[in-house]
């Protein structure tokens, strides 16, 4: 035990000062303005290895590396994890780190082979070989730095692109031998089962966001430096964190050496939490002191004349450390306690406080004092775990007086024993051994030593988050859309339009992307709760397809920062049309449709009482809010009338939830905002969707008399009005700019052009925006298909074509299976889905939004898919039961079975849902089709 420890102990030291010394020896041959960047790599590196940890290297510890089926499965989380880390890690090179193509391939490429190089590392760690794991890193460290040293004596210039070359070379080596160490029995995985991976994945993504939270931390916190002060700052401010990386490399380790003392006596671990705490940053303070003190020389001679270090980032690095050994030892306390899920809730609850505190800090222009804003929440989050930490102790103390007053109880006085219950006279051998297994057993020991190696993580995940989706919450949907739609257009500055095609992104931009990055977070731990037995609806497998699509097309963008923001967004927006057709139920769908009319409503009287100034001088006198544009303003009034007019006129307790009253005033709020705002296409197509939900809603006679009705007065209006109307609708622009669309068919000529010349693939996501800018003066395709011509080109067109066409499909398909005499409620939504989808079309006819990403447009058009996807599986759960089996004969099952005649009759068993959780199939009685079945819990994991 004791060459084991010394090899982990090794191992650590060896893999932390390689890291540092090669990022000391880049600092120095880099400059400040490309160690930033390469900070940034480095940091999406760290993360991108935290996620992959808990998935591959935590599941081979506890749910077993001798046993191949779990390899197999193990390696098909790492093929999906290394692809998609590589996707990530090109977008962060060229979108954030602002490096070219040939760069970010090699770090995609540096990403693929440092994961398998953690793959053998972690391989090495779960069969205890911690020296051989030591020569592994020890062979990393030093091909790098022969590679950098070798380059330098061939008077090479050291660039970015030979850093990632050398750090590439020894991860490959690297490779090599951790693969030649293992036993050739631990290398041939076996074919896994569904329910396997499945297994994996359950315990894995738990794992991962507890693993990945502070990573993800620093990672946006690094960003935000970099995008509003510059890479160069961001340089400057590292380099004062290698200053003190000694003292953060002992806090971050010292939750290794503290878990399994405080795990064997958890009776006082708040008090020796105390003491680590106090010692810890004693330690801290020294090594900042001197740090503070040496500065000026010993930076010169460290990262080079050319990387200047700042005094303020190396005080407020010490203090950032400080308040993580404040934390840390409070947290590794909890964690032996089974409260893993206490500590992640603080933790993300001072996650967030930190960025919001460094958006501040930032805001003020001082990026040097970000670590302090980070220092700040994380003291907070410390204070609360030493609390909860001395109760917990308190609560074991109770427990432990009151097992001592049952009958048999000894206490065992050897060092380092717990209390254990001895058999004496009267009491039974197996309740003594009972007792000895709740207080000693291996799993609840062993599963909380291992959080920083995994096994607690496992213990506490049957201790979920609650549950967003499904929830009887009607509001928890809503919740979830809402600030997408309002972080994407809801603008409280102007900015240029040049501004945003060159990617120039400025605190507001950062925080829509902060929104976004929430609500992924929002969903990840929802769709990582959620059962896996539901197959996706076919306009959802086309939403994904088609965004796939549009993220690939990143690639061959010309504006790629840009490019990378709208792609994640875009995917976000059709996971959360996934999560909404899988897990929202139908008061949820309905509750989001009201709110959204509620949210346009509120923001027609805001716009009413507080006039901003006009966006444009073409938009002067056109009514908006904030600086809202007012075609994207005619899109919210618009989409918000045909819900309160479908609401009106489709009465029912099913969807309506507010006085009828209610919904009156709320349309006439709405449509006065419509009128005024004077967005002709936006207009058109909340009248014809209106008059579409009226007929629809309208039955037999009625529905004539209704379309005679409109006709005779929408006769009358022509002729006894158009001088009016036409004057409304003309809103006083010349004969030659209504003749040309406000310029529109100038720009569609421009968009056949550049569709010749790309046909197929197209320009690349968002390339349409720049292309109109530059050639015309107007962003953007004001079409929805020719947005996607230029952008997709072929078969990005196909791809959107056909996803529309699914949801026409897949709406007609519901519509033919309700009569008109039963599902009122039923019949309802799909009047709301089809109106609202004929407005889009209507208004897709003057405006690109419904196709391009992250605009209001787009995510109705995602609701719409999740929508429909959640009544094909609500038709599909309504199909009914099972025909019954006739009798069986002697011998050979007939097919079907008569009534039972003598006992209960047996649950009718469905072929398909054989051996799955929550089916019939296998030993047992059946459950019920809405309650999910119970989790599994690996074996072993606590």
């Amino acid at each position: 035990m004791g060459g084991r420890a010394g090899g982990a102990v090794a191992a650590q030291a060896i893999n932390a000062g390689g890291s540092l010394v090669v990022q000391l020896a880049a600092a120095r041959a880099l400059g400040a303005d490309r160690f930033g960047a390469l900070v940034l790599l480095v940091s999406c590196l760290v993360l991108c290895t935290a996620l992959y940890t808990a998935f591959v290297g935590d599941a081979l510890t506890v749910l077993g590396r001798d046993d191949p089926a779990v390899r197999g499965a193990v390696l098909v989380a790492h093929g999906v994890l290394v692809t998609s880390a590589a996707g990530v890690g090109f977008g962060v090179a060229i979108g954030l780190a602002g490096l070219g193509p040939g760069v970010g391939a090699a770090y995609a490429g540096l990403i693929v082979l440092w994961l398998h190089e953690e793959l053998g590392r972690r391989a090495l760690m779960a069969g205890l070989s911690f020296w051989k794991l030591a020569a592994n890193d020890a062979g990393y460290v030093a091909v790098t730095l022969l590679t950098l040293t070798a380059a330098g004596a061939a008077g090479m210039t050291v660039s970015l692109l030979m850093v990632i070359l050398a750090m590439g070379a020894g991860a490959a080596v690297a490779i090599g031998l951790a693969f030649g160490q293992l036993p050739l029995a631990q290398l041939r995985p076996a074919w896994p089962t569904a329910g396997l991976v499945r297994e994996v994945a359950g315990f894995a993504v738990w794992r991962s966001l507890q693993a990945g939270l502070t990573p993800a931390l620093l990672f946006t916190a690094r960003v935000l430096i970099s995008a509003v002060a510059g890479r160069g700052v961001l340089g400057q401010v590292e380099a004062a964190r290698l200053m003190i990386a000694p003292a953060q490399t002992v806090v971050a380790a010292a939750g290794n050496v503290l878990l399994p003392a405080f795990a064997a006596d958890g009776a006082t671990s708040a008090r020796r939490a105390r003491r680590a705490s106090v010692a810890l940053i004693g330690a801290t303070v020294l090594v900042g002191a001197v740090a503070l003190l040496v500065v000026g020389p010993f930076a010169d001679l460290v990262v080079g004349p050319g990387v200047e270090v700042p005094r303020g980032a190396v005080l407020a690095w010490s203090v950032y450390c400080c308040a993580l050994a404040a934390g840390l030892p409070a947290a590794t306390a909890l964690v032996a306690r089974r409260r893993t899920r206490t500590v992640f809730l603080a933790w993300l609850g001072d996650a967030l406080v930190g960025v919001t505190l460094v958006v501040v800090i930032l805001a003020a222009g001082h990026p040097v004092a970000v670590p302090v804003g980070l220092a700040v929440a994380r003291l907070g989050s410390a204070l609360c775990l030493h609390v909860l930490a001395s109760r917990t102790d308190e609560q074991a103390r109770s427990r432990h007086r009151h097992r001592s007053q049952q009958p048999g109880w000894q206490p065992d006085r050897r060092p380092g024993r717990q209390p254990t219950l001895h058999r004496s006279r009267g009491w039974p051998r197996s309740r003594a051994r009972a007792w000895n297994r709740g207080l000693r057993s291996p799993g609840a020991v062993a599963g909380a030593v291992a959080v920083a190696g995994a096994g607690a993580a496992a213990g506490a995940g049957a201790r979920r988050l609650p549950r967003l989706l499904p929830s009887p919450n009607r509001w928890s949907l809503a919740t979830v859309v809402l600030p997408l739609m309002l972080a994407s257009d809801y603008k409280v500055r102007l900015r240029g339009k040049e501004a945003t095609t060159s990617g120039q992104a400025d605190l507001f931009i950062l925080a829509e992307m902060a929104v976004y990055a929430t609500v992924g977070v929002v969903l990840l731990l929802t769709v990582a709760r959620a059962p896996a037995q539901r197959r996706n609806a076919t306009v959802v497998v086309l939403a994904w397809v088609f965004g796939s699509y549009c993220a690939l097309s990143v690639v061959w963008s010309p504006y790629g920062s840009l490019a990378v923001v709208r792609a994640a967004q875009l995917l976000l927006t059709v996971a959360v049309a996934q999560t909404a057709a899988r897990y929202a139920s139908r008061a949820q769908l309905h509750g989001l449709a009201h709110a959204f009319a509620a949210t346009v409503a509120g923001s027609v009287l805001f716009g009413a009482l507080h006039r901003f100034p006009p966006v444009s001088g073409e938009t002067a006198g056109r009514f908006t809010w904030l600086y809202v544009h007012p075609v994207v303003a005619g899109i919210y009034l618009g989409a918000a009338t045909v819900i309160l007019t479908v609401y009106l006129t489709r009465p029912g307790r099913g969807h309506r939830i507010w006085p009828t009253w209610t919904y009156q005033v709320l349309l006439v709020v709405v449509g006065s905002g419509l009128l005024a705002s004077r967005t002709r296409g936006a207009l058109g197509g909340a009248v014809i969707a209106a008059l579409l939900a009226m007929v629809c809603g309208a039955r037999g006679a009625r529905r004539l008399d209704l379309l005679a009705t409109i006709g005779v007065f929408t006769a009358i209006a022509a002729v006894t009005s158009s001088d009016v109307v036409l004057s409304y609708l003309s809103r006083g622009e010349s004969a030659e700019k209504l003749a040309t669309l406000n310029e529109r068919t100038n720009l569609w000529s421009l968009a056949l052009d550049a569709f010749e010349q790309k046909p197929m693939t197209g320009w690349g996501l968002t390339a349409s925006r720049g292309i109109f800018l530059d050639a015309i003066g107007l962003g953007g395709g004001h079409n929805a298909f020719v947005n996607v011509l230029v952008d997709g080109g072929a078969i990005g067109a196909l791809l959107w074509l056909a996803l529309l066409g699914g949801i026409v499909v897949t709406l007609r398909g519901l519509w033919r299976r309700v009569r008109p005499d039963e599902r009122a409620d039923e019949r309802a939504d799909l009047t709301l889905l089809t109106a609202l989808l004929l407005f889009l079309l209507f208004d897709g006819l003057t405006a690109e939004h419904m196709a391009a990403p992250a605009n209001v447009a787009n995510i109705l058009l995602a609701v719409i898919v999740g929508w429909t996807g959640a009544l094909t599986r609500r038709r599909a759960g309504s199909a009914g039961p099972a025909p019954e089996r006739g009798p069986v004969t002697a011998g050979r099952p007939g097919p079907e079975r008569g009534p039972v005649t003598a006992g209960r009759p047996g649950p009718v068993r469905d072929p398909a849902s054989a051996g799955r959780p929550g089916g019939s199939g296998g030993s047992g009685p059946a459950r019920p089709t809405g309650r999910p079945a119970p989790e599994r819990i690996p074996a072993g994991a606590g």
